[in-house]
């Protein structure tokens, strides 16, 4: 099918279409981060577990500018979440002796 432009231009269906998409690819905020720098950064990560701060560093050192909060959620996208280690407390000297006398009874 054919579509009359109002300036008698014919354009066809699928031109207006491509059109229409490369504008929408242009509308908006561009990402500081792109999808294969992502992909490395994750990478990165399982290889050689480092905290958000370190990988920051890395990328103002290759010249990307992000915010730590940047890298965390682009990472949660790729399901590699933060951990924290749990705080537990050592075990008491009257545990220890307990647990002992346990075992060899």
């Amino acid at each position: 099918m054919e579509y009359q432009n109002p300036q008698s231009e014919q354009y066809s269906r699928s031109t207006t279409e491509q059109i229409q998409l490369k504008r929408l690819k242009e509308v908006g905020v561009q990402r500081k981060l792109q999808v294969h720098q992502v992909g490395e950064l994750s990478e990165q990560l399982i290889k050689n577990p480092r905290t958000v701060k370190d990988l920051k560093k890395d990328l103002e050192a290759s010249g990307i500018i992000v915010h730590e909060r940047t890298v965390q959620r682009h990472l949660n996208t790729e399901e590699l979440y933060t951990r924290r280690p749990r705080c537990k407390p050592l075990l008491k000297r009257i545990y220890k002796t307990n647990r002992l006398k346990f075992a060899k009874s």
